[in-house]
């Protein structure tokens, strides 16, 4: 009897940050229930600390060189550098032992951020695809960078990369729950059940994501804006942030929650102060929420922002033009496994 041939195998390597592993990851999902054998790869130290793993791929790890990851580096520059010496040594190893298996190595999407990856693609002679993270506010700003980056390589565009239940409307498996791998345990339930309380467009989300780093004035000023702009809000703070001993936090206000305000404050026209240490006022952050929540400028955000949610439903839609662009991909992916 005929064997029928085996699917392409990708390794999909996001940097191992939280914001770039999600992304990534909900692209391999896709490529999975699109036939494609996907294999998930990050650092040993990483994978000590994701709180859930997807049960539709296998996960291998590799060296970034570091025991407690990019935190235990004296410098970014120092962490870039050893991944790259170790990261390359490792990754040379996964692919070497997975070719061993029935299942050898057709391609690897890694993360923009990791151009040591290609030199390893290259000693295999792999079929290789760099993964770009990108998030663009304003349509006229997106579709110019989509053009220009369409001159230069074989671009295509395939977002957005979030779970498809968080696209009303569009269809998932009933059995589909896996919405992302968590760096922290995350306590969905309390913030949640809060948050279905409030009235639509009513609370403000404030984060800074993995990297960034308040001081103590940041922290105050920014807490005396949100207070002072009288809005329900949540915000998120790693326990890092000032010996803060939680994820989400009520500090300076009698709420329950935290939260994640993120608005360019050039765009909606606010004259920015701040202090002699470049420290923005409280009393800015405040104006701002204010304005982006309740003034016209506002309002140019939300239909903004309405007109992208409908346009991202558009794309992922079956025959819409990410899930095109995704399986010229798998097209193109199966036919190089087979020859």
């Amino acid at each position: 009897m005929e064997q029928s041939p085996r699917p392409a195998h990708c390794l999909v390597f996001p940097y191992p940050m939280q914001g770039h592993i999600n992304p990534m990851h909900q692209f391999s999902k896709t490529l999975v229930s699109k036939g494609i054998k996907v294999t998930l790869v990050t650092t040993k130290f990483l994978s000590k600390s994701f709180q859930q793993l997807s049960g539709s791929m296998p996960v291998e790890t590799i060296s970034d060189g570091f025991e407690g990851g990019y935190a235990s580096a004296e410098s970014l520059e120092a962490y870039f550098s050893k991944f790259k010496k170790i990261g390359s040594e490792t990754l040379t190893k996964l692919i070497e032992k997975l070719n061993a298996t029935g299942f050898p190595v057709d391609c690897i999407v890694y993360d923009a951020m990791m151009t040591w990856v290609l030199d390893v693609v290259k000693s295999f002679g792999l079929v290789s695809a760099i993964f770009f993270t990108q998030s663009c506010a304003v349509d006229n700003i997106y579709y110019h960078v989509i053009e220009w980056m369409s001159k230069q390589l074989r671009l295509r565009a395939i977002g957005p990369t979030i779970p498809r239940n968080c696209l009303n409307n569009q269809k998932t498996r009933e059995d589909d729950t896996d919405n992302g791998l968590q760096m922290f345990k995350p306590n969905t339930d309390a913030y949640m059940n809060w948050l279905n309380e409030q009235q639509d467009h009513s609370v403000i989300y404030v984060s800074f994501g993995s990297l960034a780093e308040l001081n103590a004035e940041q922290m105050q000023e920014l807490a005396y804006g949100i207070k002072q702009s009288g809005k329900h809000f949540l915000w998120v703070v790693r326990a890092s942030e000032e010996g803060v001993p939680m994820v989400a936090v009520p500090i300076w206000t009698d709420q329950r929650t935290n939260a994640k305000f993120v608005a360019d404050v050039w765009r909606m026209g606010v004259r920015v102060d701040t202090d002699k240490n470049g420290v923005f006022k409280g009393e800015i952050v405040g104006h701002c929420i204010r304005e982006v929540m309740d003034g016209e400028k506002g309002k140019e955000v939300k239909t903004t922002s309405k007109r992208w949610m409908d346009m991202a439903r558009e794309a992922v839609k079956e025959g819409g033009s990410s899930d095109i662009s995704i399986n010229e991909f798998v097209a193109s992916l199966t036919q190089h496994s087979k020859s």
